[in-house]
């Protein structure tokens, strides 16, 4: 019975630690003066994140967004079914000036609680 417990228990942490969310911001580090450039904030994982805001700061140009979508995978091996989603929230800005600029990082509330985050990035004009 006490192996029943343990066993259960472990595959319930295991199921829990699958449906993990993750946030990665993902944009190019060096971009020219007069050049619009894209910034992507991707999150995996299943539950769709809900009050996502983010605001590029002051030495950047909202030119478009944020565009959404949505992509899943769904893969079976050997007869087991493997799902995977991404949210994906995409926008274009254009720099102000010239120099090295840091890009804030964004956060996100998700379904279901819970917050996921990801880091600020330097962008070099």
């Amino acid at each position: 019975m006490k192996n029943r417990i343990i066993l259960t228990l472990t595959l319930l942490l295991a199921a829990l630690g699958l449906d993990a969310q993750s946030l990665t911001m993902e944009t190019q580090t060096l971009v020219s003066s007069d050049e619009q450039f894209t910034v992507a904030f991707v999150f995996n994982g299943e539950n769709k994140p809900s009050g996502f805001q983010w605001s590029p700061g002051d030495d950047f140009q909202l030119v478009w967004g944020p565009q959404q979508s949505t992509s899943t995978s769904i893969s079976f091996i050997k007869g087991k079914k493997s799902q995977s989603v991404q949210y994906t929230y995409t926008y274009i800005l254009l720099p102000k000036a010239v120099g090295t600029f840091t890009l804030p990082g964004a956060s996100a509330t998700l379904k279901g609680g819970g917050t996921v985050s990801c880091d600020p990035k330097k962008i070099e004009v």
